[in-house]
């Protein structure tokens, strides 16, 4: 049972044959609630959580069942986390909807890879590393050093690593460069012992032809602190393991604010799936700086 606000571990299971390096599988979760709902969120379809639902539907986990049902919006509650004993890095992906990787925050696609890696990072490193992936909705830096951020805090303790992307929304509501750069080494410090990796800001623009073209679109109000944000992430300060220029690789050049077109964004704020895809394919996340 699930005590308010409580983190719950299933028993230690052994398996009875190793999953190989790579491969995918299944975990199987079964949710009852005799008096209310069960909790459910809008980010479980992104990264191909299935979900089977109704009054008298099996238990499937006694069984593994072949029952997985289809994607949907706000539906189930996924899994946090998958912990066992490992020599290999671990990272947690701390950051928004792009970190998270919302396409225009339209959640029934199912878009990750065959693995499920999805978002601004997790498809550059899920072929190599296990991570958790805590990107939230509208989330900021300013927030997320409140007690918004806590549980996933607590998360943590089960990483070696942390790769942030916070900033968008920081500048995206009105905070100068200066503000949001305090509030990521606030973050930062909160975990001295794992190297801490900072990725580059996208754009932020709206369009009259939407971002078919470059000619078509108007950079956001504040772009000149995200500008200055970039800036202040690509100086390396030493509170930094280092940088993802994640933005270098979205916008037409260094501080144009403009995306490139065509197919990058489909709403001028988050990551089309090609934008996704070509971050991978450019090597701008690389893994290799993860050891």
């Amino acid at each position: 049972s699930a005590a308010d606000g409580a983190t719950i571990l299933t028993d230690l299971l052994t398996l009875t044959a190793q999953i190989p390096a790579g491969s995918q599988f299944a975990v199987y979760t079964w949710a009852d609630m005799q008096n209310g709902i069960i909790y459910n969120t809008t980010g479980a379809a992104i990264t191909g959580d299935r979900g089977v639902f109704g009054v008298t539907t099996p238990n499937l986990t006694a069984t593994g069942g072949a029952a997985i049902g289809s994607a949907s919006t706000g539906a189930l509650s996924p899994l946090v986390a998958i912990l066992g004993d490992t020599k290999r890095p671990t990272v947690a992906l701390v950051g928004d909807s792009i970190q998270l990787g919302a396409v225009n925050l339209v959640t029934t696609q199912v878009v990750g890879n065959g693995l499920g890696d999805q978002g601004l990072t997790a498809r550059s490193i899920g072929p190599q590393f296990g991570y958790l992936n805590l990107g939230s909705y509208g989330d900021r830096a300013q927030t997320y050093i409140t007690a918004a951020g806590a549980r996933r805090k607590a998360l943590m303790a089960y990483c070696s690593h942390v790769v942030c992307n916070f900033g968008t929304n920081d500048v995206g509501n009105g905070r100068t460069a200066v503000q949001a750069l305090a509030d990521i080494a606030t973050i930062a410090g909160w975990y001295p012992s794992k190297p801490f990796f900072q990725e580059t800001i996208a754009p932020l623009t709206t369009s009259t032809d939407s971002w078919a073209t470059t000619a078509n679109q108007t950079v956001g109000a504040n772009d000149a602190q995200r500008v200055l944000l970039n800036n202040a992430f690509r100086d390396a300060p030493m509170w930094l393991s280092g940088i993802f220029d994640t933005a270098s690789v979205l916008e037409t050049s260094w501080g144009s604010g403009v995306w490139k077109s065509p197919g990058m964004t489909l709403d001028g704020t988050h990551l089309s799936v090609r934008a996704q895809m070509t971050i991978q394919g450019s090597g701008v996340v690389n893994p290799a700086m993860i050891f």
